[in-house]
């Protein structure tokens, strides 16, 4: 599985600088030269969200890493420091002083390292509690590996899709210009998208996600009756709202192991 860089966090921004100048066209047309004389198939599947979903699941998550408690004072000083402070870094500012105030609490053995959101992180987080933790990369090689192999139906893997609006019957309908889509959503008629609640004023939604997890508060409803949907807005905007208390929920039953509890992620 070939995924695209993306910028990150954790490297240096020269490394990041080498690595977005990357000809990745190039990179895939020698895949393909190199495959053909063994008859190995190269095929190319969207990348777009396999970092965001559960690749066993389908639950919506988010990146995180390990981190410990100096890193974590020093991202609270600078956050403390910065001016004209947004409404996001006031939450991740309030987060990360609860966290810090449970590590001097003694609740958490000396040098136990703490799960962060941040983007790039090397740890996927699903929303919910239950399905499994993973390493991020890994996570998302499996959502593209999955993809290539799936049935257009299975939306548990083909997690966006497209949606029209139609004006006669004041309703959205799945479909799309292209065989796959086509495959997925009954043909040319498309498949009707039941909303809890139509968007506000003359908004049109382009796209939906599948949402297993059933966290969407807005902006959602039911494929075909049955499988739960959200707009893009919907579903991230709760993901990032619950992406610290589910931190700190992982974070307490972690501090909770003995010290020589072995670490699972």
């Amino acid at each position: 599985v070939y995924k695209r860089q993306l910028y990150s966090q954790d490297r240096a921004p020269s490394e990041n600088s080498r690595l977005m100048k990357w000809s990745h066209r190039a990179v895939l047309a020698k895949v393909k030269e190199l495959a053909e004389p063994f008859g190995i198939q190269v095929l190319e599947v969207p990348a777009a969200y396999s970092s965001r979903f559960c690749s066993a699941t389908g639950v919506p998550g988010f990146r995180a890493a390990e981190k410990g408690a100096e890193d974590i004072l020093r991202s609270i000083e600078f956050l403390c420091s910065k001016n004209n402070r947004t409404d996001t870094d006031d939450d991740r500012l309030q987060f990360l002083k609860e966290l810090k105030r449970i590590m001097d609490s003694g609740n958490a053995p000396k040098g136990r390292t703490a799960i962060v959101p941040q983007p790039g992180g090397q740890i996927f987080v699903p929303i919910i509690d239950g399905p499994p933790i993973s390493q991020a990369d890994l996570n998302a090689a499996g959502n593209i590996a999955l993809r290539a192999v799936a049935a257009p139906e299975i939306l548990e893997i083909h997690h966006r899709f497209k949606v029209e609006f139609n004006a006669s019957k004041k309703q959205y309908v799945a479909k799309g210009s292209s065989k796959f889509d086509k495959a997925r959503f009954n043909g040319a008629k498309g498949t009707p998208v039941e909303m809890d609640k139509m968007p506000e004023g003359d908004k049109k939604l382009r796209q939906m996600f599948v949402d297993l997890a059933r966290i969407a508060k807005f902006e959602s409803g039911r494929l075909d009756g049955e499988i739960p949907v959200a707009s893009g807005k919907a579903l991230w905007s709760e993901v990032k709202k619950r992406q610290y208390r589910r931190c700190l929920e992982l974070n307490a039953e972690r501090f909770s192991w003995n010290k020589d509890d072995e670490l699972l992620f």
